[in-house]
């Protein structure tokens, strides 16, 4: 067998799996859930999201029963491209082709400035100890002098990060790990050079995840505080937020700068919003508003724009706003990436019918709106079990057990126990509440209580003695009764690979 055939056979296998799973996360989520699953699969279906990666969010949402939340984590791009360092060892190596003074000089100017292009993304202890030493090229230096220093700089630019953001986003993983955070990575908002890592998080584990993130956000800030001191300051939950617009944001960092208001700009972790926020220590924020009042009303006056007053928020609020919805984030991912916007757009407005959609709409549920949750209830209630009944146990025109129950008990739900006919039927009778229709495979879903002895019907009356309990016939049924899809002969594989229907987004 193909690891294409595999790949379906084993989707199709676990598609009554995944409906008990996807009806536990309704219960939970509902809609928005609902509409992430339907996302997802159809990344996997059109490969753009792997195996593995498919089966980690399958894992998480079955663990998180689908009640989880979305946050933004811009990801740590400090360092450099590949190209960029490139650049800046063929600017050092013209240092050493150069030998009138005049072009050295000029060379070691070009050299300044190209690291000077790139040093605001990296951090490091060696980054003004580069800059010394290509300052110190200036001097009276003899032909020794000037090739140690180009070595020790040439050595130092090799130490340079160069950002990978697979590494960065396996660095967020590592440590969610090791905190024993449940999660799961979601493809990427955000652009090439500020992707924005989407982290859904079992919302059980909020409360481990946010001091995490704090200080993820604190490593990656700039401006007048030190990163340290601002990871002290939001410790102590001494500090506020206030998002500017990113219109002004220069013009208001020059101002602070000037006044001696110590701040720190967050990174972005909603490119789409025009928001940055600058973290302010408490004793400085009425200072910070006074001199943003100032600006604003002169912008007011000479541009006639309003940037909108200036308001603190809480380290919680701030944390509030990395949250995003599923709409939210799934347009984040279509506006990144184009295969994804590609892939959706060539599905839009078609109806919902597959295998996966199949199995959302059994028991009752409805998955272009999933509004009936009682499914749910029962798949997360332990104390009962789900048989799946088809039409050929329930509709019976000849003159048996059955038909006659189904006249004299038209409120309840009866349905011939499989492996039994004839003088042998059994029949089983529930209340209605208890079963769920699933049109797309022509059959019902019934609940029984697993603990409870069934009242079973038979050519003698009712008897309590067929099974021990709703287990018992639970699973004496299902060795009778195997759903169609688990006995699929490899050699239909190909043709269902190629067959299978699409699900759009709505």
């Amino acid at each position: 067998m193909s690891d294409e055939s595999r790949s379906v056979f084993f989707e199709l296998e676990r598609s009554s799996q995944y409906a008990a799973m996807v009806l536990k996360m309704s219960y939970y989520g509902g809609k928005e859930v609902l509409k992430l699953i339907q996302f997802m699969m159809r990344l996997h279906q059109e490969g753009i999201l792997s195996q593995a990666d498919f089966e980690d969010f399958s894992t998480f949402t079955k663990i998180s029963k689908g009640n989880f939340q979305i946050i933004r984590m811009p990801v740590d791009m400090r360092g450099i491209t590949e190209f960029e360092k490139e650049s800046l060892f063929n600017s050092l190596a013209a240092l050493g082709k150069t030998e009138e003074q005049s072009a050295f000089l000029d060379a070691v100017d070009k050299l300044k400035s190209d690291f000077h292009d790139f040093r605001d993304n990296l951090s490091g202890e060696n980054i003004d100890e580069i800059d010394n030493l290509i300052d110190s090229l200036k001097g009276e230096l003899t032909e020794l002098d000037k090739k140690d220093i180009i070595s020790k700089i040439n050595q130092s630019f090799t130490d340079l990060p160069v950002v990978n953001t697979k590494e960065k986003i396996q660095e967020i993983k590592k440590c969610l790990s090791d905190l024993g955070i449940n999660f799961c990575v979601i493809p990427n908002s955000g652009s090439s050079e500020q992707p924005i890592a989407q982290v859904a998080v079992d919302k059980k584990d909020i409360e481990k995840f946010m001091p995490f993130f704090n200080g993820y956000i604190c490593r990656q800030m700039t401006g007048g505080v030190h990163r340290m001191d601002a990871l002290e300051l939001l410790s102590n939950n001494n500090i506020s937020f206030v998002p500017i617009h990113q219109d002004i944001l220069s013009k208001y960092e020059e101002i602070l700068k000037r006044q001696g208001i110590d701040y720190a700009i967050a990174p972005d972790n909603n490119l789409s919003d025009g928001i940055r926020h600058i973290a302010f220590p408490s004793n400085q924020l009425s200072k910070a508003a006074s001199q943003y009042d100032q600006l604003r009303q002169a912008l007011m006056e000479k541009t006639g724009v309003d940037y909108g007053n200036f308001n603190a928020q809480t380290v919680k609020q701030f944390d509030d706003s990395a949250s995003c919805s599923v709409d939210e984030s799934i347009a984040g991912m279509r506006e990144a990436n184009k295969d994804i916007d590609e892939c959706m757009s060539k599905f839009e407005g078609e109806s919902i019918n597959s295998p996966f959609a199949d199995a959302l709409s059994g028991a009752g549920i409805d998955p272009r709106n999933s509004e009936s949750f009682e499914c749910g209830e029962f798949f997360e209630n332990e104390n009962y079990v789900p048989l799946s009944v088809y039409d050929s146990l329930v509709n019976n025109d000849e003159d048996t057990i059955l038909k006659n129950v189904q006249s004299e008990s038209p409120d309840r739900f009866s349905f011939r126990i499989p492996g039994t006919w004839g003088e042998n039927e059994q029949i089983l009778s529930v209340d209605k509440s208890q079963v769920f229709k699933d049109t797309a495979r022509n059959r019902f879903i019934v609940f029984v209580n697993k603990n409870e002895s069934p009242a079973v019907l038979t050519k003698n009356g009712i008897s309590r003695d067929s099974f021990k309990n709703g287990m018992d016939l639970y699973q004496k049924f299902n060795k009778e009764h195997q759903d169609s899809f688990v006995t699929i002969k490899p050699s239909e594989l190909k043709s269902i690979a190629n067959d299978l229907p699409k699900i759009p987004i709505k």
